[in-house]
């Protein structure tokens, strides 16, 4: 698997002229893995979940819910429900 690093989860979906980088350590890192496993390691499918509008989100951005533990922690049970085939 090929992965995209840098620090960009500190910056939002507006610079999307690039691909999405994802930093791939602590919590943003365990979230990261867990959208790769939801979409079959298909890097492309995560980075345009995570810039977009998300219903189960309150149709948020899941990379503009980064900033605080308790959103962090929103986007992670999100991405185990639709793992568990919850629907949203």
């Amino acid at each position: 698997m090929v992965a995209v690093l840098t620090s960009a989860f500190a910056q939002t979906h507006h610079s999307l002229s690039n691909p999405l980088r994802i930093v791939r350590s602590g919590v943003q890192g365990l979230i990261f893995e867990e959208a790769l496993s939801l979409f079959e390691n298909d890097v492309a499918a995560v980075t345009e979940w995570m810039s977009s509008p998300v219903r189960g989100l309150g149709s948020k951005c899941p990379i503009d819910m980064l900033g605080t533990r308790v959103e962090m922690k929103a986007v992670f049970d999100l991405i185990d429900r639709l793992e568990r085939g919850v629907l949203v």
